[in-house]
């Protein structure tokens, strides 16, 4: 490419077009008789004699300000005017420079504008005069910047530290795009907050923020500054790689004041540590009619807070539901910190939640008010409380190495909690049906009810299994061979020191058997027929209930009565 060769020196003629020797150019600020210098050197660091004195072939090296525009008079050597323009400056210098320059984009279709046009696209703090150097107070840079974006657009924070000394505050429709940037403070501040402030009832939507960030709080300090808040705000796309640290208060706050906080991306590659304060709290609770549903957490891990006997993260509020955390982790080394404490929430779904903490820690509190919270890929280690026994847990049992669901709570004191488990003792397969897994036996309290098929009777109608005695234990499969064939049995214990009664149903070429052992004692059904086997010479006499049984000493078919009494009904002769 070739350019022009810029006239390096300025020459000036008279009237007549002869080199205007020894003229004088004068030159003042536009629309002024003010003087206004200009310069010998493109520096600007020294300034021309005003007016400049041509030389004797009628010129000067003559440089003014790029960004000024300026009033030229142009005199002989006598001092009488030649001619005078006013209001002239650099057709590219200064501010308006780049709208004299133009611009088209490669491709089919593309339309000329200017340069201007496509800068201001997006918006840099340094053009407002944000230095980045972490010594610099680019606090009032930074929020003048997005000021300017009053409908909307990105402001691009450059590589650099950039200390602020308070809040900076981001509305609707406006990006943060950070090139490894950090946000630093030495005020005990909230950092940055997209949305209202605490009091505010506006809403807002269609913002967020991208790019690296770091945000570096001033350590310990006031409990109600954070490092990150999202406050009223919808629709916005929180993503980027985030690393907070060092806040008095939490992390990252996500609250709703009077309006909603919904359909937001919260997440992708955040790092929460080193702080004072929650690492993370969804919180609806801070005024009537304020909501937080339908929201997304992803790739959030919080660990190594600063202080101790915190909790990591809370979900709080009645109208905190439908909210979806997928691979969050919370993670202490303390045995006295709470990693995730959910109070009143509803129907919030975490996929992947890993809550890892020391011995003792209590990794999960729900409280009483919290229903249909569904955990796939976890049951979590150390203190698990679910007051309400209305949540949900898909996923490995740990310990035991089954795969599970369970409603409620993992405490093996309580009663309230019901599990189904796949688990294979000895290579063989069972589905485990329980309220609670102790010591290996699967128990339902006095009353429970299991439905199994159509609850509303349906095709096939359901199946019920009532709990009538202190419990019911499905427990591992009788030593005794029963033969092949697939197989259902109930144990019924009114104690774990004694078997007190066991039905086995069964199905093989007989047909359906009930309780089939070696000894040939079932109770089948095959092909529209109900057959007894052989079983016992008397059974032993129950009062209030008749027995029917085949006498194994003679064949012939018989009942005994609670009274002792035995009835021949049908002999085999």
């Amino acid at each position: 490419m070739a350019v022009l060769l810029p006239q390096g020196r300025q020459q000036f003629f008279d009237a007549a077009g002869a080199p205007l020797v020894g003229g004088l150019v004068h030159t003042y600020a536009a629309g002024t008789s003010t003087p206004k210098a200009t310069y010998t050197n493109a520096a600007g660091s020294v300034a021309n004699a005003n007016p400049v004195v041509l030389d004797a072939r009628g010129e000067a090296i003559i440089f003014w300000s790029a960004d000024a525009a300026y009033k030229v008079v142009v005199a002989d050597a006598d001092g009488a005017t030649i001619w005078t323009q006013d209001d002239v400056s650099s057709p590219t210098g200064g501010s308006g420079g780049s709208d004299n320059v133009g611009f088209i984009q490669s491709g089919a279709g593309a339309v000329a504008r200017s340069v201007q046009a496509k800068l201001r696209e997006s918006v840099s703090v340094k053009d407002f005069g944000a230095v980045g150097d972490g010594v610099a107070d680019d606090t009032a840079e930074i929020q003048a910047a997005i000021d300017a974006l009053s409908s909307g657009g990105t402001v691009v924070f450059p590589r650099g530290s950039y200390l602020i000394s308070a809040e900076i505050v981001v509305g609707s429709g406006v990006t943060l795009d950070f090139e490894r940037a950090t946000l630093t403070t030495t005020n005990d501040i909230t950092m940055l907050r997209f949305g209202s402030a605490a009091a505010g009832t506006d809403a807002y939507s269609h913002g967020g923020i991208r790019g690296d960030l770091s945000i570096v709080g001033a350590g310990t300090g006031s409990t109600s500054n954070h490092g990150f808040v999202i406050r009223n705000y919808s629709y916005g796309d929180f993503g980027g790689t985030v690393k907070i640290s060092n806040c008095g208060g939490t992390a990252v706050l996500v609250s709703a004041y009077d309006r909603g906080v919904q359909y937001n991306r919260i997440g992708s590659a955040w790092e929460i540590t080193g702080n004072y304060g929650l690492s993370l709290d969804v919180n609806a609770g801070v005024a009537a009619g304020g909501y937080i549903n339908d929201n997304q957490f992803c790739g959030i891990r919080a660990h190594a807070q600063a202080a101790t006997g915190i909790t990591h993260a809370r979900l709080r509020g009645q109208l905190v539901t439908g909210n979806r955390f997928f691979g969050v982790s919370f993670e202490s080394t303390e045995n006295t910190d709470t990693l995730l404490d959910i109070d009143t929430a509803e129907t919030n779904s975490f996929f992947g939640l890993r809550l890892d903490g020391a011995a003792g820690t209590t990794t999960l509190n729900i409280a009483s008010g919290c229903v249909g919270n569904l955990f796939i890929g976890l049951v979590p280690s150390g203190t698990f409380t679910d007051a309400s026994n209305r949540n949900f847990f898909i996923g490995d049992q740990g310990s035991l190495s089954l795969p599970y669901i369970r409603f409620g709570s993992a405490d093996t004191t309580g009663t309230s909690a019901f599990e189904v488990a796949m688990q294979r003792p000895g290579g063989v397969d069972e589905l485990h049906i329980a309220a609670k897994h102790d010591g290996g036996l699967c128990r339902v309290p006095n009353g429970t009810v299991l439905l199994v098929g159509d609850r509303d009777g349906g095709d096939g109608g359901p199946i019920a299994f009532y709990a009538t005695a202190k419990r019911i234990d499905l427990s591992t499969l009788p030593s005794v061979a029963i033969g092949s064939g697939p197989s259902i049995r109930f144990d019924g214990r009114f104690s774990s020191s004694g078997n007190k009664g066991t039905i086995t149903v069964k199905q093989d070429a007989n047909g359906l058997q009930v309780n089939p052992s070696a000894a040939g004692q079932m109770l089948y059904v095959a092909s529209g027929i109900v057959g007894l086997a052989d079983g016992v010479t008397a059974p032993s006499v129950v009062s209030g209930r008749a027995q029917l049984y085949v006498d194994a000493s003679d064949g012939d078919l018989k009942v005994i009565f609670g009274d002792g009494t035995i009835k021949t009904l049908a002999t085999d002769s």
